[in-house]
């Protein structure tokens, strides 16, 4: 198996290598104890989505989907991942908020919370869009948010 830093490394070379991808998802697996081997990944290349990434999931079958857009950086592919990783461990302690954008703030705090605060600040960024007074971001909380919640732990 490959270590972290390796599978970075690879990254910054190549951010579409979905064998590596896989790789980080099974490492960011690991850290909750999930098996990440038995996760589908599938990585699109879309523009017009509105969101980063997806998870799907019945408890046996599990697939997330990152969306790989022009501009991400590989701390906002780190930060997607962490964040569909921790769907699915929420998903297996039962926890879960009816309201979808209080669970999605919920899971981004669980992130932080679980360990993953410098990779979250880092992929929170505001990334630079396509045209001149365009930009992008990744999560459902700020990077003062993540620093806050770092503060607190």
């Amino acid at each position: 198996m490959m270590n972290l830093k390796n599978i970075l490394v690879q990254l910054q070379n190549n951010l579409y290598d979905e064998v590596t991808l896989k790789r980080l998802l099974c490492s960011i697996c690991a850290h909750y104890g999930i098996n990440g081997e038995y996760i589908r990944l599938v990585t699109e290349e879309k523009r017009e989505t509105d969101y980063a990434g997806n998870i799907a999931t019945n408890g046996a079958f599990t697939t997330i989907k990152l969306e790989l857009k022009p501009g991400y950086t590989l701390d906002a592919v780190i930060a997607i991942l962490v964040h569909e990783a921790t769907h699915l461990h929420l998903f297996y302690k039962g926890i879960r908020l009816k309201n979808e954008w209080e669970n999605e703030i919920l899971t981004d705090v669980a992130c932080v919370y679980y360990g993953f605060g410098e990779y979250m600040y880092k992929g929170y960024s505001v990334l630079r869009g396509e045209f001149a007074f365009s930009y992008q971001k990744v999560g459902y909380i700020t990077q003062d948010d993540v620093k806050y919640v770092m503060s607190l732990l």
